[in-house]
C-alpha cells in the first residue's frame, strides 16, 4: 500500500460558472493514477462514514479520490434542485477530474443512493474520460423503483428523505431553529400521526418545495 497525502480541498467551475467544491485524496507517490469520483448532496464529510471504505483506503491503493458536494450542497455554490443539474454538472466534473494533476485521464465513479444516481446521470452524457461506474441502491426508473411500489406511493421513505434534505438545506442556510426542528422530526417519523411542528416548519422554510429541500 501507498502512503496518502493530506486531504486537499479544491474547486472547479461548471459550464454556467457555478463553483463546486471537493476534497481530493492523493497517493503519496510519483506517477499518474486513475481517479475515483463521488458526487453527493449530504456534505463531503459523509465519505468517511457511509461509503464502502474511507477515501484514504482507495488512495493508498493507487487512486486519486475526489469527493464532491453537488450544486447547492455542502460548500458548493448554486441552488440545489433534485437531479436537475446532475447530467451537465456530472459531465463537467468528470472532465475536470480527468485533468487533475497526477491523473492518468481515466475516471471511475462510485457510491450508493443519491451518490449512485449521480453516476447514472453523468454516464448519460457519455464523457470519454468516464471508464466505469459502480452504482448501488439506485432507481433506474424513478417512478417504479423509488417513488411508487406497485402503484402505491412510498410515503414513509419519501417523507423521511424529504425531511432529511430540508434539514440539510436549513443547516446550509444557517437557520439553526429550522435545522433542529426538521432533524428532530426525522428521528421519529410516523406515517399515521402528525409530526409536531413539521407542517409549520415546511410552510415557513420550504413553501414551494416538492420532495426536495
Amino acid at each position: 500500500m501507498l502512503a496518502v497525502r493530506p486531504k486537499k480541498t479544491v474547486s472547479m467551475l461548471t459550464r454556467d460558472r457555478v463553483r463546486l467544491d471537493a476534497d481530493v485524496y492523493y497517493p503519496d507517490a510519483e506517477g499518474e493514477f486513475p481517479v475515483l469520483l463521488m458526487r453527493q448532496p449530504y456534505g463531503r464529510a459523509i465519505a468517511s462514514t457511509v461509503v464502502y471504505a474511507h477515501p484514504t483506503w482507495y488512495a493508498a491503493r493507487g487512486y486519486i479520490v475526489v469527493i464532491q458536494d453537488v450544486r447547492g450542497r455542502g460548500t458548493s455554490e448554486g441552488e440545489f434542485k433534485l437531479f436537475v443539474h446532475e447530467i451537465e454538472d456530472g459531465e463537467d466534473t468528470v472532465n475536470w477530474a480527468a485533468n487533475l494533476p497526477g491523473s492518468n485521464g481515466k475516471v471511475g465513479m462510485y457510491g450508493f443512493s443519491y451518490q449512485g444516481m449521480t453516476q447514472l446521470y453523468a454516464a448519460a452524457a457519455k464523457p470519454p474520460a468516464l471508464k466505469t461506474i459502480c452504482p448501488a441502491m439506485v432507481a433506474y426508473n424513478l417512478y417504479s423503483d423509488w417513488v411508487y411500489e406497485g402503484g402505491a406511493f412510498c410515503l414513509q421513505t419519501n417523507l423521511g428523505w424529504a425531511i432529511q434534505l430540508a434539514a440539510e438545506s436549513a443547516r446550509i442556510q444557517g437557520d439553526v431553529a429550522a435545522h433542529y426542528t426538521l432533524y428532530a422530526a426525522a428521528q421519529d417519523i410516523s406515517v399515521y400521526d402528525r409530526v409536531p411542528s413539521l407542517n409549520e416548519c415546511l410552510r415557513k422554510f420550504a413553501p414551494n418545495a416538492f420532495y426536495h429541500g
